[in-house]
């Protein structure tokens, strides 16, 4: 008999404990013992209950995400506390009797100023809210940017150009401010 056809018995000790069929990469189950997959939710062999495969790669693109609300929320934040200190400030103005509209009349630049200085307060309130991540205030702040969009449309002029595309930017953010904040509630991520 040639030297080729003879198997050491170590040989087939170890044919015997490989796999027939390689499944790709796995792990033994903490259990039995068995071999499952690395994404195994449950072991085939024990049915035992396994942890949902890779936490911490999970636990950090959620941690990613609730910074980046974070971020956005600010963002959203202070854009509205500048602008609602602008606003104010030029309602007060014009409640003060100073002329900041040329050729606008007594009464007229009294209603513009009180307008100017509600929604100034609107904006800083909500910014203060959108701070602190307040659903409820990204909400009226987004209510309020509408509602001065709506305005610059009725009295649309050159001057309004700038307005309209800083509001058009602010209301996007708003509304992803509240996208995020939704995704994250959804996942059970405290977005405070």
């Amino acid at each position: 008999m040639p030297q080729d056809d003879v198997w050491e018995l170590d040989d087939l000790e170890e044919r015997a404990a490989a796999p027939l069929f390689d499944d790709g990469p796995n792990k033994p189950c903490p259990m039995c013992g068995a071999r499952i997959a690395l994404d195994a939710r449950r072991c085939d062999s024990c049915g035992e209950e396994l942890a949902p495969p890779f936490p911490n790669e999970i636990d950090r693109k959620l941690q990613e995400k609730r910074q980046r609300f974070r971020r956005e929320c600010h963002a959203l934040a202070g854009f509205w506390i500048f602008f609602g200190i602008l606003n104010a400030l030029l309602g007060g103005l014009l409640l003060a009797g100073y002329d900041v509209m040329p050729g606008g009349e007594v009464g007229l630049n009294d209603l513009v100023g009180g307008i100017s200085l509600t929604v100034g307060a609107l904006w800083i309130g909500a910014g203060l809210g959108a701070a602190i991540k307040s659903m409820p205030a990204v909400t009226c702040g987004l209510i309020v940017s509408y509602l001065v969009l709506l305005g610059n449309l009725i009295n649309f002029g050159p001057q309004s150009l700038c307005s309209l595309v800083l509001l058009g930017l602010v209301i996007v953010q708003g509304h992803r401010v509240l996208k995020f904040a939704q995704e994250l509630r959804r996942s059970g991520v405290d977005i405070r």
